[in-house]
């Protein structure tokens, strides 16, 4: 899939660059937030404790709803998806009218030159689950 500058991959979600210098902080998320540390690195506390170093090309995913403590040591970069998070039955609605399109012949078509691109973790670092 190939997106124009500017141009959501879907509806409800958004695509955004994100940085910061050395330092500590809360976050809540109110969104669903799917990262890729680009740069730098970043330890993160759960609300259990649990501590986990994210470092380039780590994956993690923060639940709606959830916080956390960002520990920054040096400067750092992410790439960041933030996903709308549905009520239930219009979830369920959202996903019947795609089907339907697709049944239709309607959505969006597949050239099959496309890549896939799946989530992966490293060996050696402690990405979050």
């Amino acid at each position: 899939m190939r997106l124009k500058h500017g141009q959501k991959p879907r509806p409800d979600e958004d695509v955004f660059a994100w940085q910061c210098r050395a330092g500590a902080f809360n976050w809540n998320y109110p969104k669903d937030e799917k990262i890729m540390v680009v740069s730098g690195e970043v330890f993160i506390t759960n609300e259990q404790g649990d501590e986990r170093r994210l470092g380039p090309g780590d994956l993690a995913f923060f639940p709606a709803g959830s916080s956390c403590q960002w520990r920054v040591p040096v400067h750092v970069r992410k790439i960041a998806v933030e996903r709308e998070v549905l009520w239930k039955p219009l979830g369920f609605g959202w996903k019947a009218w795609k089907k339907l399109l697709y049944i239709l012949a309607v959505g969006p078509k597949s050239s099959g030159s496309g890549t896939s691109i799946g989530a992966r973790h490293k060996s050696g670092s402690n990405g979050s689950s």
